[in-house]
C-alpha cells in the first residue's frame, strides 16, 4: 500500500471512530466523540489530525492510545482551555486535574507573524531535483494517490511549491477534501525528505 493510501486510511479510520463533532461536553475545542463508547478526542484542526496520523503510522500511538505531548508541541496546546496533556480518547479538556504539574509541558510562544511565516517558507529548502520535475513524475516517485495527483494538476501545482502552502480556497475549488489535502501534504513532506537525503538541496 502506498504512503498516501496508508495515511488516508488511518485518517479516515480516526474520523470514523469519533464521528460526533463538537461534543456538548467540550464545546470550546474541536472535540470529537464516540457515541457508543463515550470516548472523547480533541482531533482539532487538520494539522493535529496529520500529526496524530503520523504517530500511528510510526507505531507511537494507536486508535485507543494518543501520542505523547511531544508530537504536538506548543502550537497545539489547549492554551486557556484546560489541560495541555492527554489529548487522546477519554482524556477530558477542562474537567479536572490529571496530576500533571506541567513542568515538562512545551513552552507557550506567540504565533509567528505573517512576515515571519513567509520568510520561513522562503528559506525552507526545496530539493533541487524537484524544482523542474513534472508533477506526474514527482507524484509517482512519492506514491501519491492518482486521484489526488489529478486534482493537483488541475490547479497547476508543481513540485517547486509545497502542497501545504496551497491556499485552502484553491484546493477546495479543485474538489479536494480536507482528508485528501492532509494526505497530499504529508506525502509531499515525506517525498521531499527522501529527495533531500538522496540529493541534498543546493539552496
Amino acid at each position: 500500500m502506498s504512503a498516501s493510501k496508508r495515511i488516508k486510511t488511518v485518517s479516515t479510520t480516526l474520523l470514523a471512530r469519533y464521528p460526533k463533532r463538537r461534543c456538548g461536553k467540550h464545546p470550546d475545542v474541536h472535540c470529537y466523540e464516540n457515541p457508543e463508547t463515550g470516548d472523547h478526542f480533541d482531533i482539532g484542526l487538520p494539522t493535529r489530525l496529520t500529526v496524530y496520523t503520523a504517530a500511528i503510522l510510526k507505531g507511537e500511538a494507536t486508535f485507543t492510545k494518543a501520542p505523547s505531548n511531544k508530537h504536538f508541541g506548543h502550537a497545539f496546546a489547549l492554551s486557556g482551555r484546560g489541560r495541555t496533556r492527554g489529548t487522546g480518547p477519554g482524556a477530558g479538556h477542562d474537567d479536572g486535574d490529571d496530576g500533571d504539574d506541567g513542568d515538562d509541558d512545551p513552552p507557550r510562544r506567540r504565533a509567528a507573524s505573517p512576515a515571519r511565516r513567509a520568510a520561513d517558507r522562503a528559506s525552507s529548502p526545496i530539493p533541487a531535483v524537484a524544482r523542474d520535475m513534472p508533477l506526474s513524475a514527482y507524484a509517482q516517485f512519492g506514491g501519491f494517490d492518482e486521484e489526488i495527483t489529478v486534482k493537483l494538476a488541475a490547479i497547476g501545482h508543481t513540485p517547486a511549491t509545497k502542497v501545504r502552502h496551497i491556499p485552502r480556497r484553491t484546493w477546495e475549488a479543485a474538489g479536494m477534501s480536507g482528508i485528501e489535502f492532509i494526505t497530499a501534504s504529508e506525502v509531499d513532506a515525506q517525498t521531499r525528505k527522501r529527495m533531500r537525503i538522496a540529493a541534498p538541496s543546493d539552496d
